[in-house]
């Protein structure tokens, strides 16, 4: 009898230490997704650059389109968009990359240009229609850094873009970008 009542406390022992060590991955398991989007879209755009950079690495891995409108709104905003740049890189849509190819609208080499231009070369022929699509925006700003990037991707695809570019765009500066990157 003793010796089964030392079993029983030993299996009673191994079910309290399974318990213990496997109650912390099942909540874990069951943290809302959204909740953890929104904590970490908050890091995003209030973190320091540190926290920004680890929140940005783990929303790459969600590259989730329902995040484009917080993603877009941070991406014009804050201080720091390179992580955010990164985040709608990964996400990838027709949607994410014209934010990016947004960010082309300054005439100065602001952060979010920066920023863009970084990601859109990174992205690499993925880019490229979005691009095509910036040589046609109002921005002449826009217009003219979108043929750098292309011009630095130097995509086939994107070869009758730039020609009608560099013979027919209003702005000298644009046409100039267009042969550089036909070059």
């Amino acid at each position: 009898m003793p010796h089964l009542f030392r079993y029983h406390r030993f299996a009673l022992l191994v079910l309290v230490i399974s318990l213990t060590l496997l109650t912390p991955w099942a909540v874990l398991a069951q943290t809302d997704p959204d909740a953890r989007s929104q904590q970490l879209l908050d890091q995003l755009e209030n973190g320091d650059p540190l926290q920004q950079e680890q929140a940005s690495q783990e929303l790459v891995t969600l590259a989730s389109p329902a995040l484009l409108p917080d993603l877009t709104r941070i991406f014009r905003v804050t201080d720091n968009p390179r992580p955010v740049a990164a985040v709608l890189g990964a996400v990838g849509t027709p949607a994410a990359n014209a934010v990016l190819v947004g960010g082309l609208a300054d005439e100065d080499l602001t952060p979010q240009r920066n920023a863009a231009q970084l990601i859109l070369l990174e992205m690499g022929v993925e880019a490229v229609p979005s691009l095509m699509v910036g040589l046609q925006n109002q921005n002449s700003p826009t217009r003219r850094n979108a043929a750098i990037v292309l011009g630095f991707i130097k995509s086939p695809r994107a070869g009758n873009s730039l020609l009608r570019a560099a013979q027919s765009d209003e702005d000298a500066r644009v046409r100039q970008e267009a042969v550089w990157a036909l070059g």
